[in-house]
């Protein structure tokens, strides 16, 4: 499991997330309702993590700890920075009220995980008055599109 005292839940990339333990590690990210998930971001610091660094991350979501399916494996080669994570292959938003990170290896066979820092992103919004109504760019509208 993974150990987030309140004094390192911080916007601090210095300050890492770590965990002790038997591989898999797994941060588990609860929400209140259900909510729409687009992508993670994870940073590591291979660098400054060396072993620690996880090199293959389970990405699953569900409702309750009971029901998780796995949405994304990805594997890692010595990774420094954001590592961006879409919520399905098809880059679609899925709902959830569970997501799980699970660390299945780190490299150099580490055994303890440090994450950096986790983002959780909602999809992006669609611009439906753009994409749809194409008559208020004529040049009649774009005349008073404008006030003096």
């Amino acid at each position: 499991d993974c150990y987030i005292p309140s004094q390192h839940v911080t916007c601090d990339i210095r300050q890492p997330i770590w965990s002790d333990g038997a591989q898999p590690h797994q941060i588990n990210i609860e929400f209140m309702k259900r909510t729409d998930i687009g992508s993670v971001s994870i940073y590591t610091d291979f660098g400054q993590d060396e072993s620690y660094t996880p090199s293959k991350i389970a990405v699953k979501a569900g409702t309750h700890h009971h029901d998780l399916i796995q949405v994304q494996l990805i594997e890692l080669q010595e990774p420094s920075g954001w590592i961006n994570v879409y919520s399905s292959e098809e880059s679609k938003p899925i709902r959830v009220f569970l997501l799980q990170l699970c660390i299945l290896a780190n490299h150099q066979n580490g055994r303890d995980t440090h994450i950096r820092q986790i983002k959780v992103f909602e999809p992006k919004p669609v611009n439906i008055l753009k994409s749809t109504i194409n008559e208020f760019f004529t040049p009649e509208f774009k005349a008073y599109e404008t006030l003096r």
